[in-house]
């Protein structure tokens, strides 16, 4: 009876047929990008209207929250989003360089709903 010999191991390159990489999935935990100040899109406050304010600071801390910024930036993005009477009046606020967003919204507040 004849011995069968072994076989050497014969390994082949991985050699990939895909040319176009993965593209990674955006989720869920991905920041988005802030919409530019003239975007219809854009969270708007114009003064006129004080009451619209709440609802203006709540639009950026969404927006804030699901782009992943800082609470200054959260503020200079109000007051890039405002008229510019309003962040004219805004940028004189001793809240606005504090770089704490509840302490601007309340400075806003007391100034424009007083």
């Amino acid at each position: 009876m004849a011995l069968a010999q072994a076989q050497p191991d014969i390994t082949f390159p991985h050699i990939s047929l895909n040319a176009n990489p993965p593209q990674k999935c955006k989720t869920a935990s991905d920041p988005i990008a802030m919409p530019l100040c003239r975007s219809r899109d854009v969270p708007k406050f114009d003064g006129k209207t004080p009451a619209h304010l709440p609802h203006f600071f709540e639009d950026i801390e969404i927006l804030g929250e699901a782009a992943q910024i800082s609470e200054e930036a959260q503020i200079e993005v109000a007051i890039r989003y405002t008229d510019l009477d309003q962040a004219e009046v805004w940028l004189t606020l001793t809240a606005t360089s504090g770089g704490n967003w509840d302490a601007f919204v309340m400075a806003v507040k007391d100034l424009t709903i007083a």
